[in-house]
């Protein structure tokens, strides 16, 4: 996070950013740090979040440029749009450093609820001019129950405005999102709207991103998950202080690592004890419903930071069980009727993985959908049988 500060007071804000923290990391302190932690990266990619990070737009710039083309990484900022001008997106599509600008609905309405009068508009607008630089472009809507039913139009809204594709994140409880009006869509409703929408536009399939079916088809690929996801393993958030922590969704006190302007990185990394606990939690051992459940290693227990910032424990299961089950079985009918979708997410994994480690995921990943298919179908004969 370049910054906390943020132009806008979007009901969903992960983080509740507004203001900046009083002691942000200089352009030449962020430098030194990705110098530092560079070395024990397999792969290089670095995520700009916030805040705004166009706030800070010259040092993002800067930063990025550093990455991309001294440290040979990839680089992405995720921004509102509203800041975007023909010499930020010029300089970006140079590099390239890719742009994903949040856009919450297909019509300016349903956008603005959320994130402020003309949120929509200033998007859109900052779309078009990030494409007409040539820049690597990206629409991300947050889905919830009041813009679930946009979905296609939003596909639509992308194709339309000549961007790279268009990623989903869902609404979670987490910062200003605990005490927010909006009303979470399950995982397993999202997933079967995508199925509903690819029967209809399966060249849709490339548009969109991979991040989505990735929250459930890498659970399949990946199999068997001990934990959900890579934070403390495969990624950290370097907050605006220099504070770091497990992942972007876990920045609560009792989970900072340390200070990177007084610590060094590989200290942190190997000795820290809170990434050692975090690196200990398996779904084998944490509780008891994990422990004994049919989809354990396909799951993982779920997202954690959500569960913690609704309990305070982070070893219980995810409210949102069963519909993640549900969501499980769906993407896998998903990835079975649309083989293209697998073969592009396998490929997503070249850049850290070997040829033949692909191989054998790949092996690996259509005989867990083949198994799970067939439970599936066993589950259904059993319901189907008179008692």
């Amino acid at each position: 996070n370049p910054t906390r500060a943020c132009n806008y007071r979007c009901s969903h804000c992960y983080t509740d950013a507004s203001q900046p923290l009083p002691d942000e990391l200089s352009r030449k302190e962020m430098i030194h740090i990705l110098k530092e932690i560079a070395p024990f990266m397999r792969a290089k990619i670095l995520g700009f979040l916030g805040g705004e990070p166009l706030l800070r737009k010259q040092d993002v710039l800067q930063v990025a440029e550093y990455w991309i083309r001294k440290e040979k990484g990839s680089a992405t900022v995720s921004t509102n749009g509203s800041l975007i001008d023909y010499h930020f997106a010029q300089k970006a599509a140079d590099l390239p450093l890719a742009v994903q600008i949040s856009l919450d609905g297909a019509n300016p309405a349903t956008c603005d609820a959320v994130r402020g009068k003309g949120s929509w508009k200033r998007a859109v607008e900052g779309s078009k001019i990030s494409v007409k630089s040539g820049a690597p472009t990206w629409l991300c809507m947050v889905y919830h129950k009041e813009n679930f039913c946009e979905l296609e139009d939003f596909i639509a809204l992308g194709q339309q405005l000549g961007v790279s594709g268009v990623r989903f994140i869902p609404y979670n409880y987490l910062g200003r999102g605990t005490s927010s009006e909006l009303v979470k869509v399950m995982p397993h409703q999202m997933v079967k709207k995508v199925h509903t929408i690819l029967k209809k536009h399966p060249e849709w399939g490339d548009f969109i991103d991979q991040s989505f079916f990735g929250n459930i088809s890498v659970i399949v690929k990946s199999a068997p998950r001990y934990v959900y996801c890579g934070s403390g393993l495969s990624t950290l958030l370097i907050e605006s202080n220099g504070d770091l922590y497990p992942c972007i969704n876990l920045v609560y006190p009792e989970f900072r690592i340390g200070n990177l302007r007084e610590q060094h990185f590989e200290d942190l990394w190997i000795n820290s004890p809170i990434l050692k606990k975090i690196r200990s939690l398996c779904v084998e051992d944490t509780n008891g419903k994990c422990s004994f459940c049919t989809v354990r290693y396909l799951c993982g227990m779920g997202c954690r930071s959500e569960i913690y910032e609704l309990t305070h424990r982070i070893t219980l299961p995810t409210f949102f069980c069963e519909s993640w089950k549900k969501s499980i079985f769906e993407m896998c009918w998903i990835l079975d009727e649309f083989p293209e979708l697998h073969q592009r997410i396998t490929e997503q994994r070249q850049a850290w993985t070997s040829q033949s480690e692909l191989l054998i995921d790949k092996r690996k990943t259509q005989i867990l959908i083949n198994h799970i298919l067939q439970v599936i179908e066993r589950e259904e004969k059993t319901k189907s049988k008179p008692d």
